[in-house]
């Protein structure tokens, strides 16, 4: 049976005040709210994320991640994505993950179709001893400066055969927070580490990081 799916380079200022020492002269010295103040990492522009109301009662304990076949040469880029996407959930959710050795079509891929077939579903279900099956997959990259990415997913939870998480994240190295935030993210500068504005590797990297810290926030 089918289903259809609904759904600056500059550091803080240093503050001066003046004061008396013992010995009665004058001297400078550092404003004690000067020590307080660090610098705070950039955070990323915030995505949405879709949640199903039974999101409270399926929250996943194995997650089975599936990449499609995809059709644009994309084989290495998506196999990146659900390396780095697996790992990270393992870290930042705490559950067990599992990477398909099997992808799925483009044509009956659920991002793209909209539906998932029930019976498939408990079958990687049994196969892989899994509670839910995230379907990911790299729907846009563009390698060149500036560079972008469309992450999409899925959740679906076996048992019920409901989806419990979607959302289609975008990183577009144009936006200048979004920027700031990828380069945070990689210890860099920008203005020395030039090549990172052309390594979609590291870009996949940093998008399935977020997406993972997404997924993990939701399912706490």
């Amino acid at each position: 049976m089918a289903w259809s799916i609904q759904w600056s380079p500059a550091g803080p200022p240093r503050w001066w005040t003046r004061c008396k020492g013992d010995c009665g002269a004058t001297c400078h010295c550092q404003d004690a709210t000067d020590s307080a103040r660090k610098p705070t990492a950039p955070q990323c522009p915030p995505q949405p994320v879709r949640t199903s109301p039974l999101l409270g009662q399926l929250k996943p304990n194995r997650v089975l991640i599936v990449a499609p076949l995809d059709g644009q040469d994309r084989l290495k880029e998506q196999m990146a994505l659900m390396q780095t996407l697996a790992g990270a959930l393992r870290a930042k959710a705490g559950v067990d993950v599992v990477e398909s050795p099997r992808r799925v079509c483009e044509a009956c891929f659920p991002i793209h179709s909209g539906r998932f077939d029930e019976r498939k579903l408990v079958e990687l279900g049994n196969q892989h001893f899994v509670d839910t099956v995230l379907y990911c997959n790299i729907e846009s990259i563009d390698a060149y400066s500036p560079m972008r990415l469309e992450i999409q997913f899925l959740a679906i939870n076996v048992a019920q055969s409901v989806a419990i998480v979607s959302g289609s994240h975008s990183f577009d190295l144009a936006d200048p927070a979004m920027r700031e935030c990828f380069f945070a993210a990689m210890n860099a500068d920008p203005a020395v580490d030039t090549t990172l504005k052309n390594s979609p590797t590291r870009l996949i990297d940093f998008g399935a990081t977020r997406v993972a810290a997404a997924l993990a926030r939701t399912w706490k």
